[in-house]
């Protein structure tokens, strides 16, 4: 039985798929853009896929040309020529894809080519991305527009804040307002944070809070540690330890009783609760007090005693001393011998 792979033969000619394979692995970008012309579909869909993974320059004739002679009969081809032009970075592209945007009716088709205009990274394309906004490929739009990095997006981005009606239209606008990191969208992210919106778009905006570089942000996050659900409560308490200018707002949150205790910010759903230490001598050079705590005062070792094991405040607290990501140093007490044995 034959092991050969199977091709088609409805164009000019055929290779099978190790063949063009053998031609990408030899970078010949030539003879791969032969094949995107005289190939059938099959042949061509693949050679142009590659040629966007080879990111030669010299392939962009040829995968503008797919784009030109697009029709029914060649719909992958231009989906691939799409993508490998975005990757490419090819800057002719941008006004044929915005045209391409109009005329495209597949789903596919137009968010292929949405994001394609968000991996050339060039500013004139945010007018056409942000029009897309509440109609078909919404969220592959928003996407782009935070990859494309252009701050101005931000606003045109609250301005159609109306359109948007869906999770996942809300959870990729809130990251592509974290991508951006605009302090004015603070206030649109924050009411996203809320318990009105579900885990996803929560999380999502919670993300984009902690990239935000500005005071503005805390108390959203602050708020976030008492979420229901324990990756959103997380996340807010990782946002906050990487914040050095939150330890102050974050301590007052810890020493307000029950603030932090409801869903996610104890352990199974329950309020956290202090644990019992053992009392037990000090032994000479064992860490306590503020060689434990890095940089905390006692003041704040007493908070962080009190919410230890609770809440994802205290997480939070955790990251901002020097054992940041690290379980804090055990006592070495041996065990008694009744407990060795198993009494």
């Amino acid at each position: 039985m034959s092991t050969r792979p199977p091709y088609r033969v409805s164009g000019s000619f055929a290779l099978p798929a190790v063949e063009v394979g053998r031609l990408f692995l030899h970078g010949d970008v030539e003879a791969l853009c032969h094949v995107v012309r005289e190939g059938d579909p099959q042949s061509a869909w693949y050679a142009a896929e590659l040629l966007g993974d080879l990111g030669n320059p010299a392939a962009a004739d040829t995968l503008l040309w797919c784009l030109e002679a697009h029709g029914d009969g060649v719909i992958l081809l231009c989906k691939a020529a799409v993508r490998a032009l975005g990757q490419l970075g090819e800057s002719r592209a941008r006004l044929m894809l915005t045209e391409l945007l109009r005329e495209y009716a597949n789903s596919d088709e137009r968010n292929a080519a949405l994001q394609a205009l968000g991996e050339l990274g060039d500013p004139r394309a945010v007018a056409p991305l942000l029009d897309t906004i509440g109609g078909g490929g919404s969220e592959t739009a928003l996407t782009a527009l935070g990859r494309i990095g252009d701050v101005r997006a931000v606003a045109g981005i609250l301005e159609r804040w109306d359109r948007m009606w869906s999770y996942p239209e809300f959870a990729a606008a809130a990251g592509a307002l974290g991508e951006l990191g605009d302090p004015s969208a603070i206030p649109a992210l924050a009411s996203l944070a809320e318990e009105r919106m579900g885990p996803d778009v929560r999380l999502a905006a919670v993300m984009a809070l902690g990239r935000v570089d500005d005071s503005g942000a805390i108390e959203p996050l602050i708020g976030a540690l008492a979420d229901g659900d324990e990756h959103v409560a997380q996340a807010a308490a990782e946002a906050l330890g990487a914040r050095p200018r939150a330890l102050p707002r974050l301590l007052q949150a810890l020493r307000a009783p029950g603030a932090l205790t409801r869903g996610g910010a104890g352990p199974a759903g329950r309020p956290g609760r202090c644990r019992r230490r053992r009392r037990g001598r000090h032994r000479p050079g064992q860490a306590t007090g503020t060689a434990r705590h890095g940089r905390l005062g006692p003041a704040e070792q007493r908070d962080g005693h009190a919410a230890q094991g609770g809440g994802h405040g205290a997480r939070a607290v955790r990251h901002l001393g020097p054992h940041r990501g690290k379980s804090r140093p055990r006592s070495r007490r041996p065990r008694s011998a009744r407990a060795q044995i198993g009494y």
